[in-house]
């Protein structure tokens, strides 16, 4: 069996100290020790299954100085909104023919800083768009590209 580095409280007894944490969450600290205080001494019957649960899997800590930190600090400050995942840009594929262009106008000038070799690739480079903004975007993509490969390829030159 492989060692336990973190120790979670069951589901259960999570739920127990979350509730007691919400509960309690702008108690003063004073009146946040006496609560817990009596919270612990009204459900010692659960807090010692989950310190013998604990103890059986090797957890040689003070079980009360965890639960306290636990509400203390962490149940007490999580936040019960759920959060929207962020939703990812669509990725937009460059060429391989553009890629391969880049790589060797970035071989011809190795010399170049990256931000004016950028600019001199795209002014020799540039294609039509439909609206400024579409223009933005792709010089923006390329941009990122250019200075990606530019930097892999002194990465493999300095490697040798």
């Amino acid at each position: 069996m492989s060692e336990i580095y973190r120790f979670k409280f069951s589901v259960e007894f999570s739920d127990l100290l979350n509730n007691f944490a919400k509960i309690h969450q702008y108690d003063e600290r004073k009146d946040f020790k006496e609560e817990w205080k009596k919270w612990c001494e009204t459900n010692i019957e659960i807090i010692e299954k989950e310190r013998i649960e604990h103890e059986e899997k090797g957890y040689n800590g003070d079980i009360m100085k965890k639960m306290y930190n636990s509400v203390r600090y962490y149940y007490r400050n999580k936040s019960t909104i759920k959060k929207e995942p962020v939703k990812r840009k669509e990725y937009i594929h460059i060429g391989k023919d553009i890629l391969q262009n880049m790589d060797e106008f970035i071989k011809e000038n190795e010399a170049m800083k990256p931000s004016i070799g950028f600019d001199m690739y795209y002014n020799i480079n540039r294609t039509r768009h439909n609206s400024r903004e579409e223009e933005e975007n792709y010089k923006s993509l390329l941009k990122k590209t250019y200075k990606n490969r530019c930097y892999n390829i002194s990465k493999r030159v300095n490697a040798k």
